[in-house]
């Protein structure tokens, strides 16, 4: 993972170098173990989310000059403390599954990207409910995610916003996730 996180730096750092400036370093073993004493799931459970945020904890939310620090096109990376955050208000919900899911990326509201304990893929829900993509690992997400910068399918618009050729994306998405929905079109069943 960490070779492709290494790839990854590269592309993101290309297409937006301003943007990935504002990513934090990432977080130490050392402060890891300190968040999560107590927290109810074992780091081993989730070790790929935490060797991600070893990477880059997070990053700036609001620059406040308009430039966008975003992971994928709509979505921050969250660090440590907004997982722990977003994972206990999520399960005040009792009647989903998400104390099996880990919050890594948020769209700023109530979408995000899950990691799933028990297999190991990536969920993405909005508001709760399955919508678009499941990949089977995080190295195929993250396998997506650096092909759409390495292939300018992520790009930077006018302001300064990452954007994404979707139609690229979603071919891209379709060979590696279970399903990706696009509109009112499944694609990769």
């Amino acid at each position: 993972m960490k070779a492709l996180l290494d790839k990854l730096s590269t592309e993101m750092n290309r297409v937006n170098p301003r943007g990935f400036a504002r990513f934090n370093q990432g977080i130490s073993q050392e402060e890891i173990n300190k968040k999560l004493k107590g927290f109810p799931i074992s780091a081993s459970d989730f070790n790929e989310v935490l060797e991600l945020l070893k990477w880059r904890n997070g990053g700036l939310t609001c620059s406040g000059d308009g430039l966008e620090v975003v992971f994928i096109p709509g979505y921050m990376l969250l660090n440590l403390d907004e997982i722990i955050t977003h994972y206990e208000q999520f399960n005040d919900f009792p009647e989903v599954s998400g104390k099996y899911w880990i919050p890594f990326l948020n769209d700023f509201s109530d979408g995000f990207y899950y990691y799933d304990i028990r297999d190991k893929s990536i969920i993405h829900l909005i508001t709760q409910v399955p919508e678009g993509e499941r990949y089977k690992s995080m190295m195929d997400f993250l396998t997506v995610v650096y092909t759409c910068y390495r292939d300018n399918i992520y790009f930077l618009d006018q302001s300064n916003y990452l954007e994404s050729d979707f139609k690229n994306e979603g071919a891209i998405v379709s060979s590696y996730s279970e399903t990706f929905i696009l509109g009112d079109e499944e694609i990769g069943l």
